[in-house]
């Protein structure tokens, strides 16, 4: 910022936590998206939950730069909203979404996969105020890919999941 002649010299660090920051500015709502968000106290769990904040986490790129992987079980499980992305290619090696889905998945066994497509549809949608977007449901507007399954469909829906998040994909455009 120095350099850019952009350094504001009557900055003082608040010393406080980037969440506890935002939040003493009033920063934080319904309508702010939180990206990344790697490093979070529980009261900033506390405070990200009160204010109703959506998270977008993009966990290959936080592994490819070395800051450590979001705390998503903690969001899943205090119901903090949380939807998926991929940086860009500055830092991941494609942008697929399904990757996302695959290495939570191998972190957080425990986030039922149904939530894993959910964050990476459902709540991007709504992250980014497509509220008619995200979901196969009346009122929504038809806006989905096709996935070719290659061997066995099951008639059970997680094995279905599983099998979406972990196989290895091969993108085709028509």
């Amino acid at each position: 910022m120095k350099e850019r002649g952009q350094w504001n010299k009557s900055f003082v660090p608040p010393k406080l936590t980037p969440v506890k920051y935002l939040d003493k500015l009033n920063l934080l709502d319904k309508d702010t998206l939180l990206i990344h968000v790697i490093h979070v106290s529980e009261e900033d769990l506390n405070i990200l939950k009160r204010t109703n904040v959506k998270i977008c986490v993009c966990p290959r790129s936080n592994i490819y730069t070395g800051v450590g992987i979001p705390h998503i079980d903690k969001f899943y499980q205090v119901g903090i909203d949380v939807c998926l992305g991929t940086d860009s290619l500055a830092s991941n090696e494609t942008l697929s979404i399904w990757e996302e889905m695959k290495i939570i998945s191998s972190f957080y066994p425990s986030i039922p996969l149904n939530e894993l497509l959910k964050m990476a549809t459902y709540n991007g949608a709504k992250a980014l105020q497509f509220n008619d977007l995200g979901a196969i449901a009346p009122g929504y507007k038809v806006n989905f890919i096709g996935v070719e399954i290659i061997g066995y469909l099951s008639d059970d829906a997680e094995v279905v999941l599983e099998k979406l998040i972990n196989q290895k994909k091969e993108i085709k455009y028509r």
